[in-house]
């Protein structure tokens, strides 16, 4: 068997096991996070949109563009369902929430699918920069540096597409490298940064990055520099931005819709000139918390970086000083280098694990470029020793994270189940009940995902029905006879009966009432109303 069979059985084995942590640690979409419920109101407002041929807005592209989850949510559920993820009324909603436990496992086999073909794509774009086996260390980083690369290659959210970002961005970057004059790399630099921005505002990393490329291109690479030169590098530079700004307004506009492309422009209009906000890391001591935590996570993706883009950034201003190393090799390893440390920026700006995933894509490229750079073979083999080193020391580390990851999803699965169990035996089938945000149940479920759907007509049927079991986000029901709460935000007993809004995200305010009973549940508290039967 011939090494060039190593990569393939390495990808399958890849494959398996990913498939195999889905069957290891079955899990329920509603006691997911927010992206498993966004993932059905993708879906539901995909299919209304197709089945009617008719533009239907909708907030799972009103907090982050998040265009590429979009699509690939209604492939999922098309996967799962055929023609069934098509329709937009009453009948097609109860069909997709009936078929949950299909519909997300078809969600996470078609994300263990995705991050094959990306890995495949990445492996595509670099390879003009190594052979095979350096590309191959270079893919495992990614998997190891942070638990959560592995545990959103099965759960699907919108950082699971930064490989994607970063495949598009490799071969931006080494096209422009080859050929900085040319007009075409510009287009692919147009089309790289328009898909970044069109999935997550974070990930235009991949704009200053290419720029900051492009400005070594310009002041080393390219020779002689005369008017000519630079009257063709400022056209590219032109067409870049012509393309980018070109796709992002024609996508903003008929796939997201002009209401909440307007919305997010004023919001990343407000972030690059007002800052992130109150939730943003405020000092250095925030800073360096969040990298605690980071590693506390088990992921080593903030110092690898931190520590090897600083080291490449000062080698290549070195060796171009001494005229050691190529325009080429030169601007793929400022781009690579740019692009991590602005990745880190970003999730430190801004803290949480699973922002780590974008910083994790920037990692491949990060070694390859060094590896490119380093030049002799000898050094070459040096930095292949750090990066197997690199991958033996976070797998070590993540290993028992990602085992983590899975088990409490597992955990908080079954005792939501639990819950939901004896909700149904104390209430009954003629009760009323309220769930707010964010139970873990079908029931606060089904009204998250009709709210983000914004089909209309959709809407209208639901609280037309009024039915028993009811979400905060999708009410008709003001007097219920019991309210589920969820305990993350209302923990203590304590918490419930003080008369604050027991449910965080709603205007429309839930409290305790004199008289009323409290039952204490795993993962929510039970309110009985004093007049509900029983009471």
């Amino acid at each position: 068997m011939g090494f060039r069979w190593v990569g393939p059985l390495l990808l399958a084995s890849l494959m398996v096991a990913l498939a195999s942590l889905v069957l290891a640690y079955p899990s329920s979409l509603w006691a997911g996070d927010d992206y498993s419920l966004e993932y059905l109101a993708a879906a539901c407002n995909a299919g209304a949109r197709l089945n009617d041929l008719a533009f239907y807005r909708t907030g799972t592209m009103g907090y982050h563009p998040a265009v590429a989850f979009y699509v690939f949510s209604w492939l999922a559920a098309f996967a799962a369902l055929g023609r069934g993820a098509l329709g937009s009324d009453l009948t097609f909603f109860d069909r997709l929430i009936e078929n949950a436990p299909l519909l997300f496992a078809s969600f996470k086999i078609c994300g263990i699918l995705m991050t094959g073909l990306l890995v495949l794509a990445w492996r595509r774009s670099a390879a003009r920069l190594a052979p095979a086996g350096v590309l191959l260390v270079a893919l495992a980083l990614y998997f190891v540096v942070t638990p959560q690369s592995v545990f959103r290659s099965v759960n699907p959210l919108t950082e699971t597409f930064a490989l994607a970002v970063n495949a598009l961005f490799v071969l931006a970057l080494v096209r422009l490298a080859q050929d900085p004059l040319r007009i075409w790399p510009y287009v692919l630099c147009g089309i790289a940064t328009a898909f970044a921005y069109l999935l997550k505002v974070s990930f235009l990393y991949v704009w200053g990055a290419l720029l900051a490329a492009f400005a070594y291109l310009a002041l080393f690479g390219v020779r002689p520099l005369g008017v000519a030169s630079v009257l063709r590098l400022l056209r590219g530079l032109l067409v870049f931005h012509i393309v980018s700004i070109g796709l992002i307004y024609a996508v903003g506009l008929t796939v997201i819709g002009p209401f909440y492309f307007a919305a997010l422009r004023r919001l990343h209009w407000a972030i690059f000139t007002h800052g992130p906000g109150s939730e943003a890391n405020a000092s250095l001591a925030d800073v360096l918390q969040s990298i605690t935590i980071s590693w506390d996570s088990g992921a080593t993706a903030l110092p690898v970086v931190m520590v090897v883009a600083s080291s490449l950034l000062l080698a290549v201003a070195i060796a171009t000083l001494r005229r050691q190393i190529s325009p080429f090799a030169g601007a793929v390893a400022v781009g690579a280098a740019m692009a991590a440390l602005a990745s880190v920026a970003a999730v430190l700006t801004r803290y949480s694990e699973t922002y780590v995933v974008g910083v994790a894509a920037t990692v491949p490229l990060l070694f390859v470029a060094a590896w490119y750079a380093a030049g002799d073979r000898r050094a070459r083999r040096l930095v292949v020793a750090i990066a197997v080193g690199v991958v033996l020391l976070s797998a070590w580390r993540a290993a028992p994270a990602i085992d983590d990851l899975f088990a409490a999803k597992v955990s908080a699965s079954s005792k939501a189940a639990a819950d939901a169990q004896a909700i149904a035996g104390i209430a009954g089938s003629d009760a009323t009940l309220l769930y707010l945000y964010r139970a873990p149940m079908v029931g606060f479920g089904k009204g998250y995902v009709a709210y983000h759907c914004e089909v209309p007509h959709i809407n209208d049927a639901l609280l037309l029905a009024d039915r028993n079991e009811q979400s905060s986000m999708a009410r008709s029901v003001k007097e219920p006879n019991f309210v589920v709460v969820d305990k993350i935000y209302s923990s203590t007993e304590a918490e419930v009966r003080s008369g604050k809004n027991l449910d965080p995200i709603n205007a429309v305010k839930t409290v305790w009432h004199d008289g009323d009973e409290l039952i204490a549940l795993d993962k929510v508290w039970l309110i009985r109303r004093a007049r509900s039967p029983g009471g």
